[in-house]
């Protein structure tokens, strides 16, 4: 790599700036292909970390880098052109979906791809998870695992929605609304007030259960965060019912009269 320049005696910060600068744009131009392997270098140790930047900064920025995205497919249509035909000359049979029908088609041929090769992509997929668990990045993107689980906190909630709630659909958007209900709870058992841990004991709970009250399901007012194993100990039963239920044991076994 160029060497470093010290700054001289007597010379002003500026001038000193603009000499290094100097000196490596001139380092640059003589040893391109020696710098290029240094980056490579870099890049393929990193690789996970500066896909995880750039996730993230893509997640911050994101409304800004769509609306430049359009905005220059829109000022270099015949870049876009010449791109979309170079494309589809490297890919013979296979073409850049434009219209719905299209991108139908598209996705019906990567099904039928993957249903083909059902052993290799399993494989190829579960590699893909060791390395992302090992790196401790997110199975379902590149953020940092959370919680102690093998994902993000946004894909934590929004797990919760398919698993708990049995919806699809925008389950990130349901799992920040979950999220906002614990938060609003401040992490504490809504029937107990023990602290609740996201990935090890906290749990949501139908308020009404959902059995019985199937046109309640996603709604967030039939919605709270209880501890594990208080939901499974309510099971079926509505808040009420389960309530009833605490104070019959309760008073069964003498307890309520030393609270009293």
């Amino acid at each position: 790599m160029a060497r470093r320049l010290d700054r001289r005696a007597g010379e002003s910060e500026d001038a000193w700036r603009n000499r290094v600068n100097a000196y490596h744009k001139k380092w640059l131009e003589k040893n391109k292909e020696k710098f290029r392997a240094i980056q490579n270098r870099y890049r393929q140790r990193h690789a996970d970390t500066l896909t995880a930047r750039r996730k993230q900064h893509y997640i911050e920025h994101r409304e800004e880098k769509v609306a430049y995205q359009r905005e220059w497919q829109e000022r270099n249509k015949d870049k876009v052109r010449a791109y979309t035909r170079k494309y589809e000359a490297l890919h013979p049979g296979r073409k850049i979906p434009k219209t719905e029908e299209e991108r139908q088609k598209a996705n019906a041929y990567s099904r039928e791809k993957y249903a083909k090769n059902l052993d290799a992509e399993r494989q190829r997929s579960r590699e893909k998870g060791h390395r992302r668990a090992k790196a401790g990045i997110c199975q379902s993107c590149v953020l940092p695992t959370e919680f102690g689980t093998q994902t993000c906190s946004t894909h934590w909630f929004a797990n919760r929605v398919t698993q708990r709630l049995g919806l699809g659909g925008d389950t990130i958007g349901r799992g920040q609304a979950l999220k906002a209900i614990l938060e609003k709870q401040n992490y504490l058992c809504a029937y107990t007030g023990k602290k609740l841990v996201p990935g090890v004991n906290a749990s949501v709970d139908h308020i009404q259960c959902k059995a019985k009250h199937p046109e309640l399901v996603g709604d967030t007012n039939n919605i709270a965060w209880v501890d594990f194993q208080i939901n499974r100990m309510k099971n079926d039963m509505d808040r009420d019912e389960f309530l009833e239920t605490c104070a019959v044991i309760a008073e069964r076994a003498g307890l309520v009269k030393r609270i009293r």
